[in-house]
């Protein structure tokens, strides 16, 4: 949803965009997730004949992770595959794509190659120390034979 100035009364007013699909709602549901508690009796005169509570949650298996939601009984939470969905991740700002958050910001995008600021600093400090070492190196004045 966007906003935009009402010509009439020079107010802000929302306006819906038209971008929204099936998909793109199924893929925000499972990336925030959906809860749902329900308490259902039924009573006659005061006398509770009938009691259900339901407990429902809809999300990918990253957002229960993240919210701490029970997994049913029997998921293999040890596999390598699980270990990666649980490693945090961010969008890479160039291509889009998600990336694990340390590689992202250390080092650089796997899809695109894009650098962090971090990771060029960092690229630019350890430049300036494999010159300062090197430029040691070549001051050192070498040992003289005195065998002649």
């Amino acid at each position: 949803m966007s906003l935009t100035t009402s010509r009439s009364a020079g107010r802000l007013e929302p306006q819906r965009e038209r971008e929204g699909t099936l998909a793109h709602v199924v893929e925000t549901l499972l990336d925030k997730g959906l809860v749902l508690n329900a308490d259902i009796m039924v009573s006659v005169a005061g006398v509770e004949l009938l009691g259900i509570r339901i407990r429902a949650a809809l999300a990918s298996f990253e957002t229960a992770a993240r919210y701490g939601l029970e997994f049913p009984g029997g998921t293999e939470t040890g596999t390598v595959a699980w270990q990666q969905a649980l490693e945090p991740k961010e969008t890479c700002p160039s291509c889009g794509k998600e990336s694990p958050t340390q590689q992202l910001l250390e080092e650089f995008c796997p899809w695109c190659g894009w650098r962090s600021a971090r990771a060029l600093e960092a690229q630019d400090q350890g430049d300036v120390t494999a010159s300062s070492e090197g430029d040691e190196d070549s001051d050192r004045e070498e040992p003289a034979d005195d065998d002649e």
